[in-house]
């Protein structure tokens, strides 16, 4: 594991406000509705900010809102200092949700140094898919998610 050391990790975490201020405004405008979550939830809660040894940032969102977003980054995104990510739409991209990435910045996650694509400093943007109550539709669910 790869420590970061304590102002890059400060430095790493201002960018990364920057980038949820910049979808936060995306989201405002197209009336997305968003949540923190995971270390950034607790962070914003326990600690007023981030965790502090926490180097990313994450949200999610209802599928049907991720999709709204994806389209609003088209036209809303400032792209001048952000790009989006996804597997729809970034060549090698295998992850399932997207990031939203700050331009002119290079953040290599351990063992990922070799993806076919950008990998600026981000923010994930988790889709939450709902999932069915009875056993064998989840079942069902799940067996055609795993696909």
């Amino acid at each position: 594991m790869v420590e970061i050391e304590k102002e890059q990790l400060r430095m790493l975490q201002k960018i990364e406000l920057e980038i949820l201020l910049e979808v936060d405004r995306i989201c405002r405008k197209n009336h997305i509705h968003y949540t923190l979550t995971g270390g950034t939830l607790l962070g914003a809660v326990r600690h007023g900010g981030f965790i502090p040894w926490d180097d990313d940032a994450d949200i999610s969102m209802l599928r049907s809102e991720y999709q709204k977003f994806q389209q609003a980054c088209r036209t809303d995104l400032d792209t001048e200092r952000f790009y989006f990510q996804d597997i729809e739409h970034t060549p090698g991209y295998r992850w399932g949700y997207g990031k939203i990435r700050r331009k002119d910045s290079i953040f290599l996650r351990e063992n990922q140094e070799g993806m076919p694509y950008e990998q600026g400093i981000f923010l994930d943007v988790f889709p939450r898919d709902g999932v069915p109550d009875g056993l064998v539709m989840r079942n069902l669910h799940t067996f055609f998610v795993m696909q």
